[in-house]
């Protein structure tokens, strides 16, 4: 299994906890404690390595996602599958129209495999975190929160 976007191999160790045996490489531009260095859109693998390629919450942050989809397809074994998760439209759009910032319009896709969106309650500190994830000044009108909002993902695997 090939996570791209590892970040700090925080999805590795989760699986692991839960019984994962087999082979699980992560890889990031800016790696974690036993994640490769690399990048999507080259990745550092031979061809025909995997079984499968996960990119959790990456294309969206890539300036060429079709070429990191290009790579994961090189080096995946014939058969393997490509899992991707970004973020939907309503992910935390009531917390950014408390921030003031306006909802980006989603981008042109396929019909997800399945969509998860699960309710949350975002508070002032929850977004002040939110704003520094994103490099943005942190102040925050604690006025406006908490908020009742949706966090949602969309899946897609072929």
């Amino acid at each position: 299994m090939l996570d791209v976007g590892a970040g700090d191999g925080r999805l590795r160790r989760e699986a692991w906890a839960r019984g994962h045996a087999g082979l699980f490489v992560g890889v990031d531009p800016h790696p974690g404690p036993g994640i490769l260095a690399g990048r999507a859109e080259a990745l550092p693998f031979h061809d025909a390595t995997f079984d499968l390629a996960l990119f959790v919450r990456v294309l969206a942050h890539l300036p060429r996602p079709e070429q990191a989809l290009a790579e994961a397809r090189r080096v995946l074994r014939r058969g393997a599958w490509i899992t991707v998760a970004e973020h939907g439209p309503a992910h935390l759009r009531a917390t950014w129209a408390a921030l003031g910032r306006p909802a980006t319009p989603p981008r042109p896709a396929p019909e997800p495999t399945f969509t998860i969106t699960v309710p949350v309650t975002v508070t002032a500190e929850d977004a002040r975190f939110l704003r520094r994830t994103y490099r943005e000044p942190a102040e925050v009108p604690s006025h406006f929160f908490p908020v009742l909002d949706e966090v949602q993902l969309l899946v897609w695997w072929r």
